[in-house]
């Protein structure tokens, strides 16, 4: 049977661990069908992909849950004869754009992962940023973007990944914000760079935006 072992410190999102019995003492560490076939369940009922796509923006992952890594690693025994286990530490990574959704596929995670006898650790997520197309400053921003361009319109859209913004709201509830940047080619990989020529533009857009507002703001106070 598998019996909870003790949870692993550093885990990134949720890591749920099991310990079971296998394996010839001296041999190859391996599974029996019971517990292999315990494990495997655990496995297809935990959510894995898109779970729940945005109404504001069609198309847009709202909540995703990845199942990210399944590690074993021998457990030795205290006594020479006795059988060997293998602690089994499963490790999902959950995002969503609403906090209350995250909380919610986590809390299933965590039930499924307790009832198949495992021992669960919860990373702190990370805070989502929930989209607002009628942003006050995104369309100030894409008032600059227009006139600075000579017309072109700004692209407008969400990812399903984790920003600086989700944090900041967090601390800052109803912040009104907008993520935008210069050319970045091979994000979060070792080939990760910069397209050189695309900082400048963006960093006058930035000092246009910031007078505008600044504008908007000496209106209202005069």
């Amino acid at each position: 049977r598998l019996v909870p072992a003790a949870a692993a410190a550093g885990t990134p999102a949720a890591a749920a661990l099991f310990q079971a019995p296998g394996g010839e003492p001296g041999g190859a560490l391996c599974l029996v069908p019971e517990h292999a076939g315990k494990l495997l369940l655990l496995l297809g009922a935990l959510p894995h992909g898109a779970i729940k796509f945005s109404h504001t923006l069609p198309g847009l992952v709202e909540t995703s849950n990845n199942l990210a890594s399944l590690t074993p690693s021998a457990t030795a025994s205290s006594t020479p004869s006795a059988t060997p286990s293998a602690t089994y530490t499963l490790v999902t990574s959950t995002r969503s754009s609403i906090g209350p959704a995250l909380e919610a596929v986590r809390d299933s995670i965590q039930g499924v992962a307790e009832l198949a006898g495992g021992v669960v650790e919860r990373g702190r997520a990370y805070p989502g940023w929930t989209p607002n197309p009628d942003s006050a400053l995104l369309q100030v921003t894409r008032d600059v973007y227009r006139s600075a361009l000579g017309g072109r319109e700004a692209h407008v859209g969400a990812v399903h990944a984790g920003l600086e913004c989700g944090i900041l709201g967090e601390k800052f509830p109803g912040m009104d914000m907008v993520s935008f940047g210069p050319t970045i080619r091979g994000a979060h990989s070792p080939e990760e760079g910069v397209l050189l020529e695309s900082v400048a533009p963006f960093y006058d857009l930035t000092l246009q935006i910031l007078g505008r507002l600044a504008d908007r703001r000496a209106r209202r106070s005069a």
